[in-house]
């Protein structure tokens, strides 16, 4: 005896179309965070990187030190990558 759900269809049909929806979930990839690379950096006293960055992800502790991306403010949208002139 079969079971037939409302499109007449019986249930062991419907599972691997379910199935298969479950493992290709439709949301975008994870964003890129930027890592400063220390030995580039020259620790610039107005970081261009930091001013073009929309919501200021890259933080300075103490001045003369290379800054730290935030990864909890940065969404990897990568506009500071270029903005360094020294590549760091």
């Amino acid at each position: 005896m079969s079971t037939l759900n409302w499109t007449g269809l019986s249930n062991c049909c419907i599972a691997p179309i379910l199935r298969s929806e479950r493992e290709m979930p439709d949301h975008p990839l994870p964003p890129k965070i930027p890592v400063v690379d220390d030995s580039k950096c020259q620790a610039c006293r107005v970081c261009e990187a930091r001013k073009v960055c929309p919501v200021k992800a890259l933080v300075t502790i103490d001045p003369g030190e290379p800054p730290f991306v935030d990864g909890n403010r940065c969404y990897g949208c990568l506009i500071c990558v270029p903005a360094c002139p020294f590549g760091a």
